[in-house]
């Protein structure tokens, strides 16, 4: 469901930022163990991948 979908990128985005794990690392802890599907999903919903929402971020600090 969408609130399920959107309760895990919220928590990819947490961890994105305040953790060192890798971006597979991070989808198979959200329950998307495939990381092709959990970077499509994450590029669906915040226009970015992973790697440039994290790079956003430490930038922005």
């Amino acid at each position: 469901s969408e609130y399920v979908k959107a309760r895990r990128l919220r928590q990819a985005c947490v961890l994105l930022t305040m953790s060192e794990l890798s971006v597979a690392e991070i989808g198979d802890s959200i329950g998307l163990e495939n990381t092709s599907y959990f970077c499509k999903i994450f590029k669906e919903n915040k226009g970015i991948t992973p790697n440039q929402y994290r790079l956003q971020w430490q930038r922005s600090k």
